[in-house]
């Protein structure tokens, strides 16, 4: 009797170890099945939160460009007319919104060159003389306060005057840019339906 069970005892013991070893093999092994259904450039997360962002959200952007033709319906030859004056706007549009925020005033946006616009495969909209020179003007004015605030020993009266002058600059710069972006919408709202400038609103490229 004490043998048969001292059997039946080994037998379970074994059985037990067979389970647990089982077991964790196709535990170990799970694992390396579900690799293929992730990312198969590197195991990023499905929703691409591991994705590199594009270069910009703005219309300049190919990705957004393309889904804004999308939206309003154009044709090729439509489109050809379209494309740059978007571009323009966007582009004076930001900047406006560079040229309006305190901190990047201090460091006023390049205007655009001529070849700014590759990744699009339209060039960007040529320079306003106008705006090159009040960036410019801006620019020294806030380098001009950099340089003052690196001297201790700067009299108020200086330093009061340089300020007048930056903030002189800052609003010349702010009405050119905000007159040529005011023209530069009318263009194209010119060769837009209803429903295509209804399009432009709602995506924030044109008020």
């Amino acid at each position: 009797m004490k043998s048969a069970m001292m059997i039946r005892i080994c037998v379970s013991v074994a059985a037990v170890i067979c389970c647990a070893f089982l077991i964790g093999r196709v535990m170990a092994k799970g694992p390396q099945d579900g690799a293929g259904t992730s990312d198969p450039a590197g195991g990023a997360p499905a929703d691409g939160g591991g994705k590199a962002k594009g270069k910009g959200k703005g219309f300049a952007d190919p990705k957004a460009l393309q889904n804004l033709r999308q939206q309003i319906e154009v044709s090729d030859l439509e489109w050809q007319a379209l494309e740059g004056q978007i571009i323009k706007v966007q582009t004076l549009a930001k900047q406006l919104n560079d040229v309006r925020d305190p901190k990047k005033s201090m460091e006023p946006p390049k205007p655009p060159k001529g070849d700014a616009g590759a990744d699009t495969g339209k060039a960007q909209p040529t320079p306003i003389p106008a705006i090159v020179a009040g960036l410019a003007e801006l620019a020294e004015r806030a380098r001009d306060l950099r340089t003052l605030w690196e001297d201790k020993s700067a009299h108020p009266a200086d330093i009061r005057a340089k300020l007048a002058a930056f903030r002189a600059a800052r609003a010349k710069a702010d009405q050119l840019i905000a007159a040529e972006l005011t023209k530069a919408m009318t263009e194209l709202r010119d060769l837009l339906t209803a429903r295509q400038e209804l399009a432009l609103v709602i995506n924030g490229l044109l008020d």
